[in-house]
């Protein structure tokens, strides 16, 4: 149960996004701008969503501390506590905002928004301007921060009804040529850092199963591909329980899964064997052909399996994603088929599928489109 405290000041600061929200709609107030406006767009923009998560986070803690500094100490206020499972988040997900789970606070990894941790950043330069935002709701007014804090919620407003406008409505399809070929324009054209392939993977596996009344429990869909196995204490991207408590371990990628990657997850896998008392053994890698390691033993036939890599005591099989993705669609069930690509469809239609998903599954879905 949460204290009073807390509950005071989790609706001290959903009063606060509240009052910025109705201030966003009212199209007679007039924000400043200043010099946060170009900083803030590009920021918005970026592919890195969780930048502008730590913008907001950045405001609201100032809100509830005058002495609060994200240059200097963006950990005061416990930021997991108002985001991940508190009122930032749910203030979110009520207005139909784009949102990340916790990739904000998992991107600033406990490190104060300075110059050094804009360093570490895959985007350098919006990470920059990140920096240089948060040292202007440092040390600029209570009236800026306001006008900042209006400006950033009028692009998320715009961006949730962008984002409304590129809903598909499907009749799903049993055709498997047909999917997939779909899935093969979505991994190449769209593929999100690896979360489309994963999700297509994943919702093919939870058909299959669904409709052969398998058994098989299916894991790991709906995590992000940015999810490491290590701190969700999974031994891959997808996993099937099966009811003898097997597990057999997927790992879906279309970047390089080389001897580095393999040692990563074989440490995975050994974590995965000593705390669940499991004996993995070997790991199904769905990947490009380009995506193999130079050294992998090759398949002595031509078909999907691509070759195999035997690191210690595990042995990695790679697949061919395409070919895989056919063959599983041709075995499954017509009812498998249409629930595969009402699953993929509900999923590009969320809120928080990247926009260039969406746009994507718009140009295979012309006349589809919401």
């Amino acid at each position: 149960m949460k204290s009073k405290k807390t509950i005071d000041r989790n609706n001290k600061i959903t009063a606060y996004l509240q009052k910025l929200y109705e201030s966003a709609l009212n199209p007679d107030y007039n924000t400043e701008k200043d010099e946060y406006f170009d900083l803030l767009t590009d920021i918005f923009e970026s592919k890195t969503t969780s930048f502008r998560e730590i913008v907001l986070i950045s405001l609201v803690e100032r809100k509830l501390d005058a002495k609060f500094r994200a240059n200097t100490g963006f950990y005061k206020q416990k930021p997991r506590g108002i985001y991940d499972n508190g009122p930032i988040k749910y203030f979110l997900i009520e207005k139909g905002f784009p949102h990340t789970k916790a990739a904000a606070l998992n991107i600033a990894k406990a490190a104060n928004i300075n110059d050094e941790w804009s360093k570490n950043r895959a985007d350098k330069e919006n990470a920059k301007k990140v920096v240089k935002l948060v040292k202007l709701i440092d040390k600029r007014s209570s009236k800026f921060r306001d006008d900042l804090g209006i400006d950033l919620l009028r692009k998320y407003i715009n961006k949730a009804a962008s984002v409304n406008q590129l809903t598909v409505i499907i009749e799903p399809s049993d055709d498997p040529v047909y999917l997939a070929n779909i899935c093969k324009t979505m991994i190449d054209s769209a593929p999100d850092s690896g979360n489309t392939p994963q999700r297509i993977i994943g919702y093919l596996l939870l058909s299959y199963h669904a409709a052969m009344n398998s058994g098989i429990i299916v894991s790991g869909t709906e995590d992000s591909a940015s999810t490491t196995s290590t701190t969700s204490n999974k031994p891959g991207d997808i996993n099937e329980e099966l009811s003898d408590g097997t597990i057999k371990v997927y790992e879906i990628t279309v970047k390089k899964f080389d001897l580095d990657r393999i040692i990563d997850s074989y440490d995975c896998i050994s974590k995965y064997n000593n705390n669940f008392h499991s004996n993995i053994k070997e790991v199904i890698v769905i990947c490009r052909k380009e995506d193999c390691p130079s050294d992998i033993s090759r398949a002595s036939s031509s078909g999907s399996v691509l070759g195999f890599y035997i690191y210690q005591d595990v042995i990695y099989y790679y697949l061919d994603i395409y070919e895989w993705i056919s063959q599983i669609l041709v075995h499954m069930t017509s009812l498998a088929r249409k629930s595969f690509y009402s699953k993929l469809n509900d999923y590009i239609n969320s809120t928080n599928t990247h926009e260039n998903v969406k746009h994507v599954w718009n140009a295979l879905h012309p006349k589809e489109t919401k």
